[in-house]
């Protein structure tokens, strides 16, 4: 009778891991999606696309990071109001922190 329990208990636990796993799986995905969307909008506006990272914590968006390969030709104020709003509209949300940056690659490369 205890090895039947304990083998409820086991399936139970199973079942519980794998339904959070696609919960995470698909949070993942939709924000690789949300990521692609707000990349792509930033890009038509200032011709660069960077890369668009996020993090959340505790289903918190905690923050966006916004990677430029070269600085754009508008100016910071521009990029700032710009990549914010691509956030916003494809994450359906403001990050806590957005963190917008830029490769200086080395002289040569």
């Amino acid at each position: 009778m205890e090895t039947l329990m304990v083998r409820k208990l086991i399936a139970l636990a199973v079942i519980s891991l794998s339904l959070g796993a696609c919960d995470m799986v698909a949070a993942v995905k939709d924000g690789m999606a949300q990521s692609e969307a707000a990349a792509e909008s930033i890009e038509k506006q200032v011709g660069v696309k960077p890369q668009v990272g996020f993090s959340y914590h505790n289903g918190s968006f905690t923050a966006a990071t916004i990677q430029f390969p070269s600085i754009p030709s508008a100016s910071l104020p521009e990029v700032e109001k710009i990549t914010r709003k691509a956030v916003l509209d494809s994450f359906k949300g403001e990050p806590e922190n957005l963190v917008v940056s830029f490769v200086f690659k080395k002289n040569g490369s």
